[in-house]
């Protein structure tokens, strides 16, 4: 985790995350789940500061893998309620 702070009129603190990759017995929602708690206990941690906006890497719930991309694009109704389930923890 890495705080960056960027001062334009107004002071905006982000938080940089690294989270490991979504582990293969990891389905992306309950990857999602646990960078999100992730997330959520660093914030609570910092104390000093109060962090704005969290940047994460792209895909980092989903994953990378060719594997991912043949196992979990949205073709099937099931999937595509996965993807929306992953949006609503995101928005949380």
């Amino acid at each position: 985790f890495t705080s960056w702070t960027i001062m334009m009129k107004e002071r905006l603190v982000v938080g940089i995350v690294q989270p490991d990759l979504r582990h293969s017995e990891e389905s992306p929602l309950e990857a999602t789940k646990r960078i999100c708690s992730m997330v959520i206990s660093k914030a609570h941690a910092t104390t000093t500061i109060t962090i704005d906006l969290f940047v994460l890497p792209e895909l980092c719930p989903v994953g990378y893998s060719e594997d991912t991309f043949q196992r979990y694009r949205p073709f099937t109704p099931e999937l595509k309620r996965m993807y929306h389930q992953i949006d609503k923890e995101m928005e949380d």
